[in-house]
């Protein structure tokens, strides 16, 4: 097990209301995003690390986030069958 040096750092997305929890190979960062839905569900979502920069809005985040699953126990269910985005869009 190793750090991924060119990982997404997490803090770039706390302020926004994204709490990451999970980096892909290339560094793409998985995370819960704490607004939640017109029908109360809080969706685990996948950012590319070269589209995010330092001081991104909310405004400028919602674009480049690729909904990977339903909750945080769907992205489980879908990390352990294999079945979840390699990489975001972009």
């Amino acid at each position: 097990m190793f750090e991924n040096p060119k990982k997404a750092d997490g803090s770039l997305f706390f302020p926004p209301g994204f709490v990451v929890f999970a980096t892909t190979e290339c560094g793409d960062a998985y995370a819960l995003d704490a607004h939640s839905t017109p029908d109360g569900r809080r969706p685990v979502v996948l950012f590319s690390r070269q589209l995010i920069e330092e001081g991104d809005s909310l405004e400028q985040l919602i674009p480049h986030r690729l909904e990977v699953a339903d909750s945080l126990s769907d992205f489980l269910v879908k990390f352990a069958s294999g079945t979840l985005p390699a990489a975001p869009p972009g």
